[in-house]
């Protein structure tokens, strides 16, 4: 019976080594695929990581510009706003200073044109111009108001100037209101 015994102890201690290694085996089969599946994870990760830091940043370029552009915009609101004051400005200064007055109203005129003055140089500074007119017509830079028939001037050639134009910035944000010579 010993031998019976110890035969069956070596069969089964064969058979446990046996299911040993075939538990092994299939753990390390499992780890395998476990690993492989870890390693997809991790480069679909990656390349998610890299989209959002690309999106992230493209979001922070579109803002940036956007930022830029509104900017600008309020400033181009701004300074039409103030074109009609500059208007008025020019208008009451040129009509009161053909006429006589007496000395309390010449010291409101001065008052007057040194705030037209520093209104200009504000103006100035933030990159507003007046469009030149001395030139001949160029549409993208005046509006022609009428065409009139002038022997003294050539065609094309700007007689008058009814309404000052401006650019911000190189930037016409009113063209001038001429008339032109045909």
């Amino acid at each position: 019976m010993n031998d019976h015994s110890t035969h069956e102890d070596s069969n089964k201690k064969v058979a446990d080594e046996q299911e040993i290694t075939h538990t092994d085996q299939t753990k390390q089969g499992v780890e395998n695929e476990e690993l492989a599946a870890c390693k997809t994870e991790l480069q679909d990760l990656k390349s998610k990581i890299l989209r959002v830091t690309a999106d992230f940043q493209n979001f922070q370029a579109r803002i940036a510009k956007e930022r830029t552009s509104w900017m600008r915009d309020a400033q181009i609101e701004l300074m039409i706003g103030l074109l009609p004051v500059l208007d008025n400005f020019d208008r009451a200064l040129t009509d009161h200073q053909k006429q006589e007055h007496g000395e309390v109203f010449t010291t409101w005129l001065t008052g007057f044109e040194l705030i037209a003055k520093d209104l200009y140089k504000f103006l100035f500074e933030k990159g507003v111009r007046e469009i030149d007119c001395s030139t001949t017509f160029d549409p993208q830079y005046h509006e022609a108001i009428a065409h009139v028939a002038d022997p003294n001037k050539s065609s094309g050639e700007i007689i008058e100037v009814l309404q000052k134009g401006y650019l911000l910035n190189d930037t016409v944000i009113r063209p001038a209101k001429v008339i032109v010579a045909k």
